[in-house]
C-alpha cells in the first residue's frame, strides 16, 4: 500500500507539524481512527426502526454522513462537493444555498444531530440582512457568492455587487484552501 496526503495551513510550520503528525503515527492507524470517529458519530442515537430492512438502514446512516461531511463545523452546509460542472460551467454547487441548508438541518434535527444543525442557524443568523433574510447563496466562510444575474433594486434599477463581478472567486482560487483548512 502507499500513502499520499496533503497537509494544508495558514503557516509553513503548521504544514510541517501535520506532515510530522503523519510520520509519527502512520497514515493506517489515522484513517482508522478517523473511520471509527465517523462511525461513531452515525450511530450516536439508537432509534428505532421497526423491522426496515438493513439496506435502508445502511442508506439513511449514509445520508446522514453525507449531510454532515458538507456541513463544516460553523455551521455552512454547502450544496453540493459534485465538481464535473466546472469542465462546463466553470463553477461548482459548493455554495451554502439557505433552502437547501435549511432541508438537510431540518433532517439532522429530525434524526437528533441538532448539534450540528444548530450550528447551520448560526450560519444564517450571521449572514443574514438587515432586512431579515437570506440572499441566494455564500462561500462557506459567509460572504455572498458570485452570482451570474444581475440584481435589480425596489425601483428595478439594475445593481451590480462585487460579488457579481467575482463569479466564482473564492471556489476557484488557492484562498479557499487555506479558508478550508482553517474550518
Amino acid at each position: 500500500t502507499i500513502y499520499h496526503w496533503l497537509a494544508a495551513s495558514t503557516r509553513f510550520h503548521g504544514v510541517e507539524e501535520l506532515d510530522a503528525l503523519v510520520h509519527e503515527r502512520g497514515p493506517e492507524s489515522l484513517i482508522m481512527r478517523t473511520r471509527d470517529y465517523w462511525r461513531a458519530w452515525v450511530n450516536k442515537e439508537s432509534l428505532e426502526f421497526a423491522d426496515l430492512p438493513t439496506s435502508i438502514l445502511d442508506l439513511y446512516r449514509r445520508s446522514l454522513l453525507t449531510i454532515r461531511v458538507q456541513t463544516d463545523n460553523r455551521g455552512a452546509i454547502i450544496a453540493s462537493t459534485d465538481s464535473d460542472i466546472t469542465k462546463v460551467l466553470r463553477d461548482t454547487y459548493s455554495y451554502v444555498w439557505g433552502r437547501d441548508g435549511a432541508f438537510a438541518a431540518k433532517a439532522l434535527d429530525m434524526a437528533n444531530y441538532d448539534e450540528v444543525s444548530h450550528e447551520f442557524f448560526n450560519f444564517c443568523a450571521n449572514t443574514i440582512t438587515s432586512e431579515g433574510y437570506l440572499l441566494h447563496k455564500y462561500t462557506s466562510d459567509g460572504c455572498l457568492a458570485g452570482h451570474w444575474m444581475p440584481w435589480a433594486d425596489e425601483e428595478g434599477k439594475l445593481r451590480l455587487y462585487k460579488s457579481n463581478i467575482e463569479v466564482g472567486r473564492s471556489a476557484n482560487s488557492s484562498d479557499s484552501l487555506f479558508t478550508q483548512a482553517r474550518q
